[in-house]
């Protein structure tokens, strides 16, 4: 039986893959096709269900992934590349530094290999409009209970966000830091010209915002009052949209 949180990783995933057209916003294929007679390893940190360890596996069968998590909600039959590990990713892990050629880390430091690559993907601590909405510079003003919403997840749940770039910079071990932010409906879209396809985003995306909201209520971490009032505002208000941003950075060669 598929809980509902295994089935709102699922849907996020499947979504996460249309929009970006791949599992990966970085030059990952290149990484993991070069030299070819040392075997590449790579981990992803809260893989949750492990749709994206298993999906990279079998696109890339002579890489070995690890799929790190709290929770054992994974297969019991994994392909013989793939291997999870039920831990505790905010502790020290058992691998060696410099051991590793890719850390995905996507909704959540290791030290990788010289040269090598990481790569993170994260929602934005707030929501706001679709930017041809006439009240897009003053988003807040519109949407108060949305953002009031967040403030409470936030504060019990906070994202790396809006400081990837800055800690990746702080290391002076990485390249500069490439970035792309991609505007997610999740609420009805506010064009009328939207596609199709965005419609279907949109439809997915109320479902997961919802089942979350929902989670947050069961779990005591917010009031089932704000939840509410934030479902409601999601059916009310046209454009309303998250920022799902991708980072990847090259770790630098010995000399840069």
């Amino acid at each position: 039986m598929r809980s509902p949180y295994f089935q709102r990783q699922e849907a996020q995933h499947i979504l996460l893959r249309m929009i970006t057209g791949r599992n990966y916003d970085a030059p990952l294929r290149e990484l993991l096709n070069e030299n070819l007679d040392e075997r590449k390893v790579v981990i992803d940190l809260c893989t949750g269900a492990g749709h994206w360890v298993l999906e990279m596996a079998r696109e890339f069968p002579h890489v070995a992934f690890r799929g790190l998590d709290r929770v054992p909600i994974q297969t019991r039959y994994p392909p013989d590349n793939v291997r999870f590990e039920i831990v505790d990713v905010t502790e020290r892990l058992r691998f060696a530094d410099a051991s590793i050629d890719v850390v995905h880390a996507r909704m959540v430091c290791l030290r990788v290999r010289r040269a090598q690559l990481f790569l993170s993907a994260e929602w934005s601590v707030y929501p706001t409009l679709h930017p041809e909405h006439p009240c897009f510079t003053d988003y807040k003003a519109l949407i108060p209970r949305t953002i009031s919403f967040h403030n409470a997840v936030s504060s019990i749940v906070p994202t790396l966000a809006p400081h990837i770039i800055r800690l990746i910079g702080l290391t002076n071990s990485f390249e500069e830091p490439v970035s792309t932010r991609r505007a997610i409906p999740i609420s009805v879209p506010y064009l009328s010209t939207a596609s199709p396809e965005l419609h279907f985003v949109s439809g997915v995306m109320q479902r997961i915002v919802r089942g979350y909201a929902n989670a947050l209520v069961a779990g005591g971490f917010v009031q089932s009052e704000d939840a509410n009032a934030f479902k409601q505002e999601l059916d009310s208000t046209y454009g309303i949209v998250s920022i799902y941003q991708t980072v990847f950075a090259r770790k630098r060669t010995q000399g840069n």
